[in-house]
């Protein structure tokens, strides 16, 4: 995996993703601080300035195939904030 500057081109770094079996595609989603990949049934949480690898999962028990991932904006560590539509009453 690559990060390129979109102004240029230029490649501003590159991360090998070491990943098990199964389709080698790659999912991304990023919250501008981090980047979060899958692949071959892992996922990786890089630094999105460096590409420097923070942690992998290799997701026991759950396959190889495609995946979703979603990654929100803001503090990594704060919990998710739901809609208040889907909190009312509750």
């Amino acid at each position: 995996m690559l990060a390129i500057k979109k102004e240029s081109g230029e490649v501003l770094w590159q991360t090998n993703l070491d990943g098990g079996f199964g389709n080698s595609f790659v999912s991304l989603a990023t919250d501008g601080a981090l980047v979060l990949a899958h692949t071959r049934g892992s996922l990786f949480c890089m630094d999105a300035a460096s590409g420097q690898l923070l942690w992998k999962n290799d997701l026991p028990g759950l396959g190889y195939g495609l995946a979703s991932i979603c990654a929100n904006p803001g503090q990594s560590d704060s919990p998710p904030e739901l809609p208040a539509h889907l909190t009312a009453g509750s």
